[in-house]
């Protein structure tokens, strides 16, 4: 894939998951699932609806996140993901490549 290729120092890029889901009720196995087999190493969650802007597993992921490591997030709907990319600064890809 290119995308495990060693960073200037030797670290090797991360891939994390964020899932959100509205409510306690909604299954989140497919999410955690697809995420999984996109390469995700660690995946953060949020219960929550989609018009509250606090997300403290969201915040978690990108708290973790160094310098080209990617951020793939599965199926989120556009008011989500425009949230997710002005908090990673405006990039669609996060800090690192796109998933």
């Amino acid at each position: 894939m290119g995308f495990e290729k060693p960073l200037t120092g030797g670290m090797t890029p991360m891939r994390f998951g964020y899932v959100r889901v509205s409510t306690d009720d909604q299954n989140t196995e497919l999410q955690l699932t697809a995420l999984k087999e996109a390469g995700c190493k660690r995946v953060f969650t949020d219960t929550s609806g989609g018009a509250r802007p606090d997300r403290p597993g969201l915040q978690e992921a990108l708290s973790h996140m160094r310098e080209g490591d990617a951020l793939v997030v599965w199926k989120q709907y556009a008011r989500s993901s425009g949230r997710i990319r002005r908090r990673l600064g405006g990039q669609d890809s996060g800090r690192g490549q796109s998933a």
